[in-house]
């Protein structure tokens, strides 16, 4: 897998406002974001040779 160099801040007014939100809607935020990225993760990649698709 290829390995990608991102960061991300978050601030303590974030933090306290994530943290009222209920934790069965913060699992399922969670439940989402690894669905998202293992779909990433197993597309296939695109050949660059082929033909763009056109949309109608």
């Amino acid at each position: 897998m290829r390995q990608v160099d991102c960061s991300y801040t978050v601030t303590e007014e974030q933090l306290r406002e994530y943290a009222k939100i209920p934790e069965i809607e913060r699992l399922r935020w969670l439940d989402e974001m690894v669905r998202f990225t293992r779909m990433f993760q197993e597309a296939p990649l695109a050949d660059p040779r082929a033909p763009a698709a056109r949309s109608s």
